[in-house]
């Protein structure tokens, strides 16, 4: 999972918290809460990715943190990449109306991107369910997880479907005989 993060400094917390929650109401996002986590999201995911804002403060300096939820696989994605883009544009561009208003200096001149632990919930439930169907099928959602470099959990679970595929295979081809 990926976010992008902007730090800004700013001369009144208090006032830039007002800015903020301002402009996110005019753009439709709610706050919410996500796995413990209080953000402002914008959509439910059915037409499109939902969109999530997330603002601190640590002092005057404000950290927004901006993404999209993917569709494939809902693990959090950052506003860069082609996928789901109209959503990530969108998301980018209340980014960006924010820190026009607030009249805040850039803490760095780059989006920061942070790297957290991606979730392949999708490839691996349809991963074990093809290791019974078509145990072919279960194999190459088994490299996929296998590849995955920002998982360990991915790999693991891609092992196991490789293995259970290879067993239903097996099994299959004895009662055939």
């Amino acid at each position: 999972m990926s976010r992008t993060i902007i730090q800004l400094e700013c001369d009144n917390p208090n006032e830039s918290e007002k800015v903020i929650k301002k402009i996110l109401s005019s753009y439709n996002y709610e706050l919410k809460d996500n796995n413990g986590e209080e953000v402002y999201q914008c959509g439910i995911g059915f037409l499109t990715a939902p969109k999530f804002i997330k603002y601190s403060f640590n002092g005057n300096v404000v950290t927004l943190e901006g993404w999209v939820r993917a569709f494939a696989f809902g693990g959090e994605s950052e506003l860069k990449g082609f996928v789901a883009s109209m959503p990530k544009k969108s998301c980018r561009k209340t980014l960006q109306d924010i820190q026009n208003n607030l009249n805040a200096k850039n803490v760095s001149n780059e989006l920061q991107i942070t790297a957290e632990e991606k979730s392949h919930t999708l490839a691996i439930v349809l991963g074990v369910i093809f290791a019974f169907l078509i145990p072919i099928i279960g194999i190459v959602f088994g490299i996929y997880l296998m590849t995955r470099n920002d998982s360990e959990n991915a790999k693991t679970y891609g092992v196991g479907i490789i293995l259970l595929s290879v067993v239903i295979w097996g099994v299959s081809r004895m009662l055939l005989f």
